[in-house]
């Protein structure tokens, strides 16, 4: 059955006091919309109990409704009455004068748990003044089985839930937070007992936070978390609040399930996470990390957490203008080999990062780590880095002077299938060599699967590689070379088809491509 109403005279569904037996006991679904006098949707906490088949209530353009649920009188009542117990999903769109999700009497001696039992989806839109979800006691509300829970554009929203509600929260797979302006926390301490379950699957997206979770405590029970989407928060500095007195107490693995993280739009960012608090998280199963618009960010990871993003796929990187440095060494004197930096990185692209100043530092390594290359004598070398990397993307990256240290062409890059350059006027190398001494030798260098290769508006650019090597791309189906006036690396290609690339000593610079 379902009881749609459209009437601009429509103050309440029943007036006076207890309704008539068997009133609306057969109702499942509820629509309202455009009731301009409604004032309060369910009048009583008597006419809610009468509602046991309810699963869906979805009320829209009601801009003089305050209450949703009155639960005045509920604390006489001799028994709690399970209210709503079949109601499944609640949808609240564009209320100007709702200040509250649920409101009622709360005497100090009420230990009364407000229970919706089978609510799975709760979606608020345009709440004018919202400030809360429940006004009282937030440790007596009970949502076990909600997985969604939207927020849109409720512009006085300062707080989401304490820990207490949130240990409720043991099916939740999605949060979104949207155009919330004045949202200073996501979870806010409260004197009730730390929660110890979890939440999972979460997906965040807040405006105006200054952070996300004001404590590492809070972080450590949200086992579960997968992705993490933040967008246009102006104000946000932090993800997780810097507290140094919280080290001896937090606990190895925090965000053990996150596969994503996106940030858009976050100017103020100034890190992802403290440094400090690096050698805590785990993000053992991170694949996806999207940056955009976070112009306060001067590098990403410390070299402790960089070790164990053992799952990371992709990153993008776009329009951070004071980012310097993709990894920052933590602990520079710890000498241990580094084998299989990023082993499932697969791309990462790189855009409008105008201080950027390298992609990744070189990793000192112990000389017994060296023992099987040809080049035992070289102290900075880079192991095993990106086996599976297949497309590189760098563009307006006018700081960076080089890509990679040229040993990640010995043991590495063997699946890259795209290198894209582009727009940075200060690249003099792809591949930098230091040692002097190898380049009076020619050296054959192989990237097997490389297809794509462009290499446009590079001001600077000398050399593809060191002088005195010669590269191969035997897989190569695409090569653009252009504006690039300074370039000397000759290009060529021979009777099989594969491309070959030239480093050598020129009086006369020869070059097979088009460099206009």
């Amino acid at each position: 059955m379902t009881q749609q109403q459209d009437s601009v005279g429509l103050r309440e569904i029943c007036s006076g006091g207890r309704p008539p037996r068997g009133f609306l006991e057969n109702l499942e679904t509820l629509c309202i919309k455009r009731c301009a006098s409604m004032s309060c949707l369910f009048p009583s906490w008597m006419l809610i109990q009468s509602l046991r088949k309810l699963k869906e209530v979805n009320i829209r353009w009601c801009g003089e409704l305050e209450d949703v649920f009155q639960l005045e009188g509920l604390s006489y009542a001799k028994e709690n009455p399970f209210l709503l117990s079949s109601l499944e999903s609640l949808h609240l769109d564009w209320f100007r004068k709702s200040e509250v999700y649920m409101e009622g009497s709360h005497p100090a001696s009420l230990e009364q748990e407000l229970a919706f039992p089978s609510l799975k989806v709760l979606d608020l839109d345009g709440l004018k003044k919202l400030e809360c979800l429940c006004k009282g006691p937030t440790h007596l509300l009970s949502l076990p089985k909600l997985k969604e829970l939207s927020l849109w554009r409720c512009d006085r929203l300062r707080h989401m839930f304490s820990p207490s509600l949130a240990r409720n929260f043991m099916q939740l797979e999605k949060l979104i937070i949207d155009d919330c302006g004045k949202l200073e926390q996501i979870f806010i301490e409260d004197d009730a007992a730390e929660y110890n379950q979890t939440l999972s699957k979460d997906h965040l997206q807040c405006q105006g936070l200054t952070h996300l979770f004001s404590s590492t405590t809070l972080v450590r029970n949200l086992l579960r978390l997968e992705s993490i989407d933040i967008e246009a928060c102006r104000e946000l500095e932090q993800i997780i609040v810097e507290d140094h007195t919280e080290d001896d107490h937090v606990q190895l693995g925090l965000f053990p399930n996150l596969s994503s993280i996106s940030i858009n739009g976050c100017g103020k960012l100034k890190s992802m996470f403290p440094v400090n608090i690096a050698h805590f998280l785990s993000l053992q199963n991170l694949t996806t990390l999207k940056l955009y618009y976070c112009h306060g960010l001067t590098h990403l990871f410390s070299s402790t957490l960089a070790r164990n993003l053992l799952q990371l796929e992709s990153i993008d990187i776009w329009q951070c203008r004071e980012l310097e440095q993709i990894i920052v060494e933590d602990h520079p004197e710890d000498d241990q080999v580094q084998l299989g930096l990023f082993p499932n990185l697969s791309s990462i692209s790189i855009k409008g990062c105008g201080k950027l100043k390298t992609l990744f530092p070189a990793v000192t390594t112990a000389r017994s780590g060296l023992q099987k290359l040809d080049h035992t004598e070289d102290d900075h070398v880079q192991l095993g880095l990106f086996p599976n990397l297949s497309s590189i993307s760098v563009t307006d990256c006018d700081k960076l002077k080089t890509l990679f240290p040229f040993n990640i062409t010995q043991l590495g890059l063997q699946k890259l299938k795209t290198l894209n350059v582009v727009s940075s006027s200060q690249l003099e190398e792809l591949f930098e060599h230091k040692d002097e001494a190898d380049t009076t030798s020619d050296r054959e260098m192989v990237l097997p699967q490389l297809e794509n290769l462009t290499l446009q508006q590079l001001a600077s650019l000398v050399n593809f590689c060191p002088i005195g090597y010669h590269f191969i791309f035997p897989s190569s189906s695409e090569l653009l070379v252009t504006k690039c006036p300074k370039l000397t690396t000759r290009f060529s290609i021979n009777q099989n088809r594969p491309v070959h690339a030239e480093a050598k000593v020129l009086t006369n610079v020869d070059v097979v491509v088009d460099k206009r």
